[in-house]
């Protein structure tokens, strides 16, 4: 017998709109990538860093005074290291040295901490005069740059003995501090005198002092261009020679120049690109000019920017939605673009995501959320579903009375800690 032709009809309808919406995917380049796992860590969790080559993850949970160390690539814990005098500091800032598969970790109370990256295992601490504010490495040469703010000075670090090897004078509260690995040149951001101070690395001496119209806050090295680009507070970006310290550009990204914004920066060196992001919004611009090039808008704040070396691709993180019920209305993001800003992949994560991380050699990318509110307080896990028939016996009850009430799913306890999405890259 042969079928209706409503039948045949409407199946028609259904692969058109199938085939349709497949064609609206591919024409628009949004896939939907792989959440691997969903790792409970420490609360608030505010640094995530990656070594490749020990397939290892290490997450420094700020709130508490420890470490989490996790599988790179199926998220499973493997250890917990406290860091710190007598196990009450904050880890603050960490930066891997690949080559010795060692981590320096800087803690809130002056300590500076070299970890074994496959254990974890505290190799050996040093306490500094100063607070550590942040960290660079020069690979080459096994050793450690930290900034300590307090101090205004630098102190070096070996990173294979973890010994404190000196120290050098600086300008006024350095806060941010960078290395470009072919010069073998420190930068370091003064806030305090408003300047950048170059240290050669080698031999710790001064080379110069770097003038620019706004207040320093982030750094970025392009090693291609041999150039230093200086984010200001006020929303400014500079890009400088790294040898001659000569002023290639300056201009203004932020809209509003009187406010104090918070530029992030990323370079990608394989394709001679420099990102500055804020507020919802990432520009892409020319290393050598600073001319804009293109322009990514975001559907919310940008909380952390990397760039997949080679590809061109961005991947950024943006807040979810929480309304003033501390509800959540809607997750955060992990957003990735291709060199043209079209979106190739949208995937969820937590509702904060504090830090982000990424392995390009198996497109592994570690997103730590903090499970917090915009106002600090801690995000309410999700109640469980009701089941259908639960529901159903709920709706019944109008009619027939004596039925026994079904009680409602209940809201688990609001979360004390962080976690990190472990996620995997769709290849292109």
């Amino acid at each position: 017998m042969k079928p209706p032709r409503r039948c045949t009809a409407s199946i028609l309808s259904l692969v058109a709109v199938c085939l349709v919406g497949a064609a609206l995917v591919i024409r628009h380049g949004t896939t939907v990538g792989v959440a691997i796992a969903r790792t409970p860590v420490g609360m608030h969790p505010s640094a995530v860093a990656i070594d490749g080559t020990a397939w290892r993850a290490l997450v420094l949970n700020s709130y508490d005074t420890t470490v989490s160390v996790l599988d790179e690539g199926t998220g499973a814990p493997l250890a917990t290291t406290t860091v710190g005098s007598n196990g009450g500091a904050h880890p603050q800032r960490v930066a891997l040295d690949a080559r010795s598969r060692h981590a320096v970790v800087l803690t809130d109370d002056g300590q500076v901490s070299v970890l074994d990256t496959r254990s974890g295992h505290v190799l050996r601490s040093v306490l500094l005069s100063g607070s550590p504010a942040a960290i660079a490495i020069d690979e080459g040469l096994a050793r450690a740059f930290v900034a300590e703010a307090d101090a205004g000075a630098v102190a070096i670090v070996d990173t294979r003995s973890g010994a404190l090897l000196g120290a050098i004078p600086v300008g006024r509260f350095p806060e941010e501090i960078v290395c470009a690995d072919r010069a073998h040149l420190i930068f370091v951001a003064s806030q305090g005198d408003g300047v950048v101070n170059v240290l050669d690395a080698r031999t710790g001496r001064s080379v110069r002092t770097l003038h620019t119209a706004d207040t320093p806050d982030s750094l970025a090295v392009s090693d291609r261009y041999h150039e230093i680009i200086i984010a200001g507070v006020h929303g400014s970006i500079t890009g400088i020679d790294v040898y001659t310290g000569a002023r290639r550009f300056q201009r203004v990204l932020s809209p509003r120049p009187s406010v104090a914004v918070d530029l992030l920066l990323a370079v990608d060196d394989a394709r001679g690109t420099l990102l500055a992001a804020h507020d919802a919004r990432i520009q892409e611009l020319d290393p050598s000019t600073g001319r804009s090039e293109s322009l990514i808008r975001l559907p919310s704040a940008i909380t952390a920017l990397e760039v997949i070396p080679g590809t061109g691709d961005v991947i950024a993180t943006v807040r979810g939605a929480v309304d003033a019920r501390g509800r959540v209305l809607g997750h955060g993001s992990l957003l990735r673009f291709d060199a043209r800003g079209q979106r190739l992949e949208a995937i969820p994560v937590g509702v904060d995501p504090s830090a982000l991380a990424v392995d390009p050699g198996n497109g592994r990318v570690l997103v730590a959320d903090t499970n917090l509110n915009p106002d600090g307080s801690p995000v309410p896990s999700r109640p469980t579903p009701t089941p259908p028939l639960t529901r159903l016996l709920n709706s019944l009850r109008t009619w027939l009375p004596f039925l026994p009430p079904v009680a409602p799913a209940q809201v688990l306890p609001r979360s004390t800690t962080g976690a990190v999405d472990v996620l995997r890259l769709d290849p292109r």
